[in-house]
């Protein structure tokens, strides 16, 4: 069986981080792997290449988190020959089930129900703008086979609480704790390798650089962490865009109006597997309408440590406030200054919520898990898109 996953982000993050974590497991059931990505600047193809995946790309254009109606215009007119492209690269490389990833990219979904093939429709996050959510669950209702949540708060988010006629899987991102964990060397070395002492208080955000994952927020609450802890170090980890340029200029503002001196700031696109070990809080900073679990939580607390995370999307399903981290309001630098602060100055409180989160991966989110969801629903949209097709034949007979 061939599984095309469809991402409309071409730049890496956590849909792709999922495609590469699953692929080997899917394997193991019988299931191949490829990916759908638009052919536009990003590090997502190169990286997803790298690392063995065959990756084909096409223009997808993707509802943009705009009320402009310019913009939303100039979607559907481009959507509309790119329904037929894509049924060309379903047929073109013998594609059985499509995971549609995200309600952004219609297009896909709509391509492989014509074509006849199982649609996997996996709803990912909260960012999607009301209006063209309700345009688009239609669609979901028609063309997908299986619907994937990433977090039970995303059903009502979006659905209201409504059911979907659709069997309906809930999952949170893939974790492979055997190679997420803390270690002692790897915070050394990475320390060392950046010069923040091995006693200095390191702090850093895991995010790709754009405007819903609130690093602004993240930036102004590290001056009264500064304050309160002047051994500290700050950490940017993430890729940025080209098409928000305006953004990284924001953030260089921010940065230099936060009295933090300019070499306790590491900003960097390098993969974080190595920063996590050498860390003592991570922080999550989104804005609301922004996320679902995401994945970083859950790398974070498989390396041990504790999250300070912004009450989004379905982010309390993952980290459990006061366990595993603080929970606190979005759009609070103070808030989050406050609750870095108190982890800060309390080291046991740090390794027994790190102790907690790690357990809590293992138990509820590690990888078995994660590959087991996604074969039933794939398995469930093939039996389903059989039914549809058996109807179909014996309607015309």
């Amino acid at each position: 069986m061939h599984v095309m996953w469809v991402s409309h982000f071409p730049v890496f993050g956590g849909p792709h981080n999922l495609m590469l974590r699953l692929a080997d497991g899917l394997a193991e059931a019988g299931i191949r792997s490829s990916a759908l990505l638009p052919d536009e600047p990003g590090s997502a193809r190169d990286r997803l290449t790298a690392a063995g995946l065959p990756v084909v790309t096409c223009d997808l254009p993707r509802i943009r988190r705009t009320r402009d109606v310019r913009v939303q215009a100039g979607f559907v007119a481009r959507s509309l020959g790119v329904v037929d492209r894509i049924r060309r690269v379903l047929v073109d490389h013998d594609v059985d089930v499509v995971i549609v990833g995200g309600l952004a990219n219609p297009a896909s979904a709509i391509a492989a129900h014509r074509l006849g093939r199982a649609v996997v429709w996996q709803i990912l996050d909260t960012s999607t703008p009301r209006l063209a959510v309700d345009a688009v669950l239609p669609l979901v209702r028609r063309c997908a086979d299986t619907v994937m949540l990433n977090g039970e708060a995303l059903r009502q988010h979006h659905l209201g609480g409504e059911p979907l006629p659709q069997s309906t899987f809930v999952f949170a991102g893939a974790v492979d704790t055997a190679q997420m964990r803390p270690s002692e060397t790897l915070r050394r070395q990475t320390r060392a390798r950046c010069g923040v002492p091995p006693e200095a208080l390191l702090v850093g955000t895991v995010a790709n650089r754009n405007p819903q994952k609130g690093i602004e927020w993240f930036i102004r609450a590290a001056g009264p962490i500064h304050r309160r802890r002047p051994d500290a170090w700050f950490l940017i980890s993430g890729a940025a865009y080209a098409n928000h340029a305006g953004y990284e200029a924001l953030l260089a503002r921010e940065r230099a109006a936060s009295g933090v001196p300019p070499e306790r700031w590491i900003v960097t696109d390098e993969p974080p597997r190595d920063w996590y070990p050498a860390l003592d809080v991570k922080c999550i900073t989104s804005i609301p309408a922004s996320e679902g679990t995401t994945t970083t939580a859950l790398e974070a607390m498989a390396c041990e440590l504790p999250v300070v995370a912004t009450d989004v999307g379905a982010v309390r399903e993952v980290v459990l406030d006061g366990v595993t981290g603080t929970i606190v309001p979005p759009l609070d630098a103070a808030a989050i200054a406050a609750a870095v602060i108190e982890l800060a100055d309390r080291p046991e409180r740090r390794a027994q919520m790190g102790a907690a989160g790690r357990r809590r991966v293992r138990e509820r989110f590690d990888l078995g898990a994660c590959v087991a969801t996604h074969v039933a629903a794939i398995e469930q949209a093939q039996a389903v898109r059989r039914s549809r097709a058996g109807q179909t034949t014996g309607a015309r007979a």
